[in-house]
Parts: structure tokens; C-alpha cells; sequence
């Protein structure tokens, strides 16, 4: 650990133990770098009165401004929080504000202590339309990027695509795209509208139901979360941040909210309920697995408070899916690209093994069985199956001919044979895109989805016919014998609007896919 991540660590402990910081402690650290980690880790308005003090002078004007111009965005966002629960009451519709100033005024009593960087709202997703209408009264549109589908560049007025209708940003998203409202300051207020708590939590009524209202400057409309409610969306946003699968690097502040809120209301919450809430989503591992993290990094504070979550025995129950041989500490302060490769050599590593229950049943080529594809959209009827010849894997497409009229152009077929070299974090080794062009179906050099996900350019099909209604892919995989064993993913993906790609088969970018990793074993014949 360096000198700066240790004195980050410090002014942590400083805020959760309400003492100050000596500046003999802070005299050979880069305070630049310090201010850039307490940025990333969304720490600095908290800290911001703790590090005050012992600024160098050279600092203290740059960081005066920084924290004035964190002050004028909360007062940005505020005043549309004020107007959006004013215009739902007005209009009978249920919002609740999640996270953000929310949680800055239950845990610390001051609106300006947490980075806000978009308004949260949940919602009852069958009341989208009306809660569109809400927004959209209020000045907010819903848009995606132009050239990047999932990144709006705000200082390019010509990169916004404002959407007709809310969409989900996938099919099983717990969120949809979000809504965008340009300020008088020239500046950007995000919004987002969730419908599930992440992939942990998809049943959301009693967190709208159990709301309770707060104060925000005189405003008493505001709707948020009850204080058993907040404590789960502390635990599941932090275990979601830490484990979930992507590059994102694990934030202190969520670490820090947690130990703030249990010190707040050590006596005052419900934790008999907070509990039984943990039991209903069967999230005693994962909250475990936070507390046991909080504890690593909060080393020498006493933290006997979080003992209220009764979750011990779950951590020696239950194995974990991603086998971290670096600690949270060490996480903190990986970079995307490190956490990147890490994940994708854990994903791989439990998706050949025991694990994955189609590891240990995996299916055999040449059984001759059509295996049905699950496909969300009921006008696909795609069946396969695997065939081994001549040293060469054989892929067998069959689409019916119902489907194969519904195809259109700006939905593909997707097909991944997964890398099996599990100390190497390329994810795939082979891919063949399939989609109708001209009024005929044919592999293709890219997809569609390019612009969303870049991948490096793998091996395609060395061969692609078609035979009595069935699409042959022969597939260049060397080196292959009997008795391998072979991953594979097979999926259809639909670009809405041309632009906007939704998986109708479950993706293979999440980490639920490497839990149950279709699985081939090669056999002769």
C-alpha cells in the first residue's frame, strides 16, 4: 500500500472515530494523488472538513473551489428533487428517493456530505408511463449517446438521442436509460428511474410501500426509504459494487455509509427486521461478506455495532462465487483494466468447475439431440446441437420457418466458444455473427453491438452452409480431442431502434451466465 492510500484510509478513520487529523502524519504524501483517490472513492465532500485544517497552503484555494462547486451542484440537484416530489404529489404518483442526499440526510444530517452525482428514484415499473409523464413535465428526457450507446458526452449537444419512451437498458436491467434535464448553470442533471435493487433484489414493493418523508431545506414531500429499508440498500449497493460483474472499483464511501448509519442508529433501528428482511432475499452470504470486508478495512476501529446483522454462519456455508486472492484493502485501489482481467480469470476458473452444474453434466457431441435455445421472444424457434468430425467441431443451427421470416435485419445470432485457458483473460476464442441481410441469412464481420462492447477481432467460421432447412457453422478450434471440454454461448440479441442492444437470451457479459456455462465434451464417434 502507498503512503497516499494509507493516509486515505486515515482521513476515513478520522470521520468514523470524530477526530481530528494531525498534519505530522500527512508531511511525505502526494497530496495531489490524495485528492485524486478521495475523488474517486467519493469521499472528498465528507472528508472535506476533516483535511481542511492541514491542507497545504498551496491546496487550500483549489480545494475551496472544488467543494464550493460540489455545493452548487447539490443545490442544483435539490431543487429538482423539490420540484419532482411537489409535481408527484400534485400528480398522485408514487416515487421514492434512493442513495444520494437522500442518505446524506439520514446518516449525516447535511444534504452537501455525500457525491451526488445523478438523482435516484425507485419506481413501480407498471406506473412507468405515468411516471414518464412526471418527468417529462418536469423538464427531464430520457437519451441515450450517439456514438456510444451507454455514454452521453454532455459537452457535445449533437451526442444526445432522446428516446420516444422509457426502455430498459436490457431486458433483465433493474434500470432504464436515463433521463437528462440541461440546468440554467449550462451544466447536466442525470436521473435515474430503478425498478429492481441491481440483480439482488427484484421485488421491490415493500422498499416503495414502507417510505418514509424527509426534510430537504423546508420540503417535506420528499419520499425515501425507511431506515430498515436504507440499511439493505447500503448493504446490497456495496456487495453490488464489490462483486458484481465489470471493471467498477469497489468505493469507500459505501464502506463508510455503512459504518456511519450503524453508529447513527445503533438503538434506534429495527433489526430483528432488517434481518428478516435479509432472510426474504436470501442475502445473509452476500451482507456477510460486506461486513467481513468493512472490518478488513476499518482494522482497529470498533465496529461491534454491525454485529446486529446475524449473518457469521453464512460466510462458512456458503462458497463464494468469485475467489479473490487479494484483499478488499488491495481492491480499493486496483485499476478498471486490473479488475477487468481478474474477473474474467475468476469467471472462467468457477465456470470449469464444480460451480457450474453443466460442468459436471456436460453435453456430449454427436448424441444427435436438437437442444431448444431459451429465448425471451416467443416468435424464435432456434434449436442446435454439436457435432465432432474429421478433427472439426460442427455447429448445427435449426430455425423454424415462422422464425426465420420474423428475423430482421437488426437482430443477430450470436455464437461464442469460450477461452479455456484459465490463466488468460480474454473471455472468447471463436465468434460467429449471424444476421439477415438481403433476405438472407449469413455470417458477418462485426455486429451491431460493436459500438457498445469493443472485443478484439476472433476466429470466425471456416465454413457455413446450409442443409435441408439446417445452417452448418464448421468451426476452426485446434488442437481438439476427444475427451475435451469446450464452453460455448449461443444467443439472439435485438438492436432496438437500431441502436440499443437487448439481449433475448440470457448475455454472456454477466455473471450469472458463468454460474451455468453450457458446457460440450468432445466424443468420437
Amino acid at each position: 500500500m502507498t503512503r497516499e492510500q494509507a493516509a486515505l484510509l486515515e482521513v476515513a478513520k478520522s470521520v468514523i472515530n470524530n477526530n481530528p487529523l494531525s498534519a505530522e502524519c500527512f508531511q511525505d504524501i502526494d497530496w495531489s494523488i490524495l485528492m485524486n483517490l478521495l475523488q474517486q472513492h467519493k469521499i472528498f465532500a465528507l472528508t472535506y472538513q476533516n483535511i481542511s485544517p492541514i491542507l497545504p497552503d498551496s491546496l487550500k484555494k483549489s480545494c475551496e473551489a472544488l467543494y464550493q462547486n460540489h455545493v452548487e451542484i447539490i443545490d442544483e440537484r435539490i431543487n429538482e428533487i423539490k420540484l419532482l416530489f411537489n409535481k408527484a404529489k400534485e400528480m398522485n404518483i408514487n416515487i421514492v428517493l434512493n442513495k444520494g442526499i437522500a442518505l446524506s440526510i439520514i446518516i449525516y444530517e447535511d444534504a452537501y456530505k455525500r457525491d451526488s452525482r445523478d438523482i435516484d428514484l425507485l419506481i413501480n415499473e407498471h406506473e412507468m408511463d405515468q411516471i414518464n409523464e412526471l418527468l417529462r413535465v418536469c423538464g427531464f428526457h430520457s437519451a441515450i449517446g450517439n456514438k456510444n450507446t451507454y455514454h452521453i458526452d454532455r459537452k457535445d449537444p449533437n451526442d444526445f438521442f432522446y428516446l420516444d419512451k422509457p426502455i430498459l437498458k436490457a431486458p433483465d436491467s433493474h434500470e432504464f436509460f436515463e433521463y437528462w434535464k440541461h440546468t440554467h448553470s449550462g451544466r447536466y442533471v442525470v436521473l435515474e428511474t430503478g425498478r429492481h435493487l441491481h440483480q439482488s433484489i427484484k421485488e421491490i414493493t415493500s422498499f416503495l410501500e414502507s417510505a418514509q418523508y424527509i426534510n430537504i431545506q423546508g420540503n417535506e414531500n420528499v419520499k425515501t426509504l425507511d431506515l430498515e429499508h436504507s440499511c439493505i440498500a447500503l448493504l446490497e449497493n456495496a456487495f453490488n459494487d464489490a462483486e458484481g460483474f465489470d471493471e467498477r472499483i469497489p468505493a469507500l464511501k459505501n464502506y463508510m455509509d455503512i459504518v456511519m448509519f450503524f453508529k447513527k442508529y445503533e438503538q434506534m433501528a429495527n433489526w430483528d427486521n432488517v434481518n428478516k428482511w435479509m432472510a426474504k432475499y436470501d442475502l445473509f452470504r452476500e451482507f456477510a461478506l460486506v461486513i467481513k470486508q468493512i472490518k478488513e478495512i476499518f482494522s482497529g476501529v470498533d465496529l461491534s455495532f454491525l454485529d446486529y446483522i446475524r449473518a457469521d454462519e453464512a460466510l462458512n456455508h456458503n462458497q463464494s462465487f468469485y475467489d479473490w486472492d487479494i484483499s478488499i484493502t488491495e481492491r480499493l485501489f486496483l485499476d478498471g483494466e486490473q479488475r477487468k482481467k481478474m474477473i474474467a480469470l475468476m469467471s472462467k476458473k468457477a465456470a470449469f468447475s464444480n460451480h457450474n452444474k453443466n460442468y459436471c453434466r456436460p453435453i456430449k457431441t454427436n448424441d444427435r439431440q436438437w437442444r431448444q435455445l431459451l429465448i425471451n421472444d416467443d416468435r424464435f424457434d432456434l434449436r442446435y446441437n454439436f457435432e465432432y468430425e474429421a478433427s472439426r467441431l460442427v455447429l448445427r443451427l435449426n430455425l423454424s420457418e415462422p422464425a426465420l421470416n420474423n428475423l430482421t435485419e437488426n437482430q443477430e445470432i450470436m455464437i461464442f466458444l469460450i477461452n479455456p485457458n484459465l490463466d488468460c483473460p480474454d473471455y472468447f476464442t471463436h465468434q460467429v455473427i449471424i444476421r439477415k441481410e438481403n433476405n438472407r441469412l449469413q455470417p458477418v464481420e462485426s455486429s451491431k453491438f460493436a459500438h457498445v462492447r469493443e472485443e478484439d477481432v476472433l476466429q470466425g467460421c471456416s465454413h457455413f452452409q446450409k442443409d435441408n432447412g439446417n445452417l452448418i457453422i464448421y468451426l476452426p478450434y485446434e488442437n481438439l480431442g476427444s475427451g475435451d471440454y469446450i464452453g460455448y454461448f449461443i444467443g439472439v440479441i435485438d438492436n432496438l431502434l437500431g441502436r440499443i442492444p437487448h439481449w433475448q437470451t440470457a448475455p454472456p457479459y454477466h455473471k450469472d451466465f458463468w454460474a451455468s456455462m453450457p458446457v460440450l465434451e468432445v466424443m468420437d464417434h
